[in-house]
């Protein structure tokens, strides 16, 4: 969303898009930006218990590489990643 509201300002400072217009895109992002960032503050709230206790008594220092990824593995179902913003998706 960021990249494209970036990319917003730009076409405006080029004069290829009237300021209403810029307004009108932009409130609109950042509707669609809220929304979506309620979404996820909603989906981590509904974290386990037993897998937030998990992570806190996991011993990051001292695990080898493939206990950490075997537990990320656990928590991440897919990361997507577009232009500048980045989605981690749980597995729960």
């Amino acid at each position: 969303m960021n990249g494209q509201m970036d990319r917003i300002i730009k076409l405006y400072t080029l004069g290829s898009v009237e300021i209403d217009t810029v307004d009108k895109m932009m409130s609109e992002l950042k509707t669609k930006k809220d929304s979506l960032l309620k979404k996820k503050l909603s989906e981590e709230e509904t974290i386990p218990p037993e897998t937030v206790e998990m992570i806190r008594s996991f011993d990051w220092e001292n695990a080898s590489l493939q206990e950490k990824i075997g537990v990320i593995d656990i928590l991440i179902h897919r990361i997507d990643i577009d232009d500048q913003d980045l989605s981690i998706h749980l597995d729960f």
